[in-house]
């Protein structure tokens, strides 16, 4: 929760629905996005042990590991940008 910032009330700044509240959203979907991509990658290593798993599928899987991590970012990126309109960003520093 955001506190100390003048004339908003702390529990209005989190709730659902408003742009805090969306950005927190944004942020936990970035970080399954990331458990996505460790995930992906934990199946890729566990395959490339294995002599029957297909050769594509190592690389299929890090290159869909790398596509969670983008739009992880992405998600953190509208997040801080949602932040930065509804005046709730950090300060800078």
């Amino acid at each position: 929760m955001v506190t100390g910032i003048p004339g908003r009330n702390p529990a209005a700044v989190t709730a659902p629905g408003t742009l805090p509240g969306l950005a927190g959203t944004l942020r936990a979907d970035a970080a399954r996005m990331e458990e996505y991509a460790r995930t992906l990658r934990a199946t890729a290593a566990t395959l490339g042990g294995l002599d029957e798993a297909p050769d594509w599928s190592g690389p299929a899987l890090e290159r869909q590991a790398l596509s969670c991590l983008v739009a992880a970012d992405q998600l953190r990126t509208a997040a801080a940008a949602l932040d930065l309109h509804a005046g709730t960003a950090p300060a800078p520093g």
